[in-house]
Order: C-alpha cells, then structure tokens, then sequence
C-alpha cells in the first residue's frame, strides 16, 4: 500500500512532473509544456544556497567544520539530483523531437561546475 506525500521542493516537483511527461494518457502538448516548464523554472533557475554560519549558534571550529561538511554533502546530492533531472529531460525532449530544449538540457548536463573542476573521472582543476 503506498502512501502519497506532497513534495517537499522544487526539485521532487519536477521529478513528479517527469512521471506525468511518461504517462501514456498525456498529450504531447502538454508533455513539451511539463518538460520545458521543469527545465527552465526549476533546474535552470534553481540557486544554489550559500553556506552561512550564524554567530547565535555558538559552535566551537569542530562543530562548525562538522556543519560546512554536511552542508556541502547536501549541495552535491542537489547537484547530482539537478544533473540527472536535466539527463532525463534532454531523453524525453529528444523522443517528443524537441530539438531546442534536448539541446539546451544536454549543455547543461555537460557544464563544467563553478568550482573550476572537470567532469572527468580524474577530478583534476581545469587549466
């Protein structure tokens, strides 16, 4: 028996709106409506949150490097979550012969993150 949640951002959003691109009863108008709404609103514009110490916390350095550490393993799932939403949206583009938005999900699937880092498996800085 399963139980049905609301979604708790933006992302699982768009991941129940990719459910509803699949289902065979959607029209194909509002299958290109649903992936290029969930690209360009919510992977595009989605921003990355920059990590903020408040000073009323009181943590000691441990305790502060402990929270930068969780926070950034929280900015790669969203990261990867992102990159993955934008895969499938590029898939489903290029079957309903969206050629435009295909295009523009693969670029950013390929984009180089903003730390200067490659995507390659060598993880070496980019020159």
């Amino acid at each position: 028996m399963g139980t049905y949640s609301a979604p708790k951002n933006d992302l699982e959003k768009a991941i129940l709106d990719l459910d509803k691109v699949r289902h065979p009863d959607t029209k194909k108008s509002q299958q290109v409506e649903i992936l290029s709404r969930c690209f360009y609103s919510v992977l595009i514009n989605l921003q990355e949150r920059q990590y903020f110490n408040d000073p009323a916390s009181d943590l000691v350095e441990l305790e502060l490097e402990q929270e930068r550490k969780l926070f950034k393993q929280e900015q790669l799932h969203l990261y990867k979550q992102r990159k993955l939403l934008a895969n499938e949206v590029a898939k489903l583009a290029f079957e309903l012969e969206q050629g435009d938005l295909a295009i523009n999900a693969c670029r950013f699937v390929c984009k180089v993150p903003s730390n200067g880092r490659t995507s390659g498996s060598s993880g070496t800085p980019a020159t």
